[in-house]
């Protein structure tokens, strides 16, 4: 203990500070590690790669606000056309043919939405919109078959 002090005094004087050395031994436990932390910088820059690209905004979402835009159409012009019935007496069949149609699209939409591509939606929609369209003429006191006299 004595000789220790000795030795880091004189080396103190010269502005050196001489610490025990520990010899690494290449072992299996070290190897491992060295391994799982290679695999750890591998996942974190696969990650930092990944994660923009992932949460890209536009091409993630624009299927579902499409979708959800179509299911929300849908549900309006059932809700509309349930309201009409009772005021267009003389166009109940018509009312109750475009009411069937649409429950079918939403039985579809509700059934196969997670199968649908973004084609398949806009063509729905396109179709919701046809309807909306009928909808309007007949709120303005249009029909489309003439009653038989």
């Amino acid at each position: 203990m004595k000789n220790e002090t000795k030795n880091i005094k004189k080396n103190q004087l010269f502005n050196k500070t001489v610490l025990p050395t520990v010899k690494r031994k290449k072992d299996f436990v070290a190897f491992i590690a060295l391994i799982l932390f290679a695999i750890v910088i591998i996942f974190e820059l696969g990650i930092i790669y990944w994660l923009p690209s992932g949460l890209n905004p536009d091409e993630s979402w624009e299927k579902e606000v499409a979708l959800e835009e179509c299911v929300e159409l849908e549900d309006i012009l059932r809700a509309d056309l349930t309201g009409m019935r009772g005021k267009r007496k003389d166009i109940a069949g018509e009312i109750d043919l475009v009411k069937s149609c649409l429950n079918d699209y939403a039985r579809y939409l509700r059934d196969n939405k997670d199968k649908m591509d973004r084609e398949q939606i806009d063509q729905i929609y396109s179709s919701l919109l046809n309807f909306q369209k009928i909808y309007q003429e007949w709120k303005n006191g249009k029909q489309y078959i003439k009653p038989s006299n």
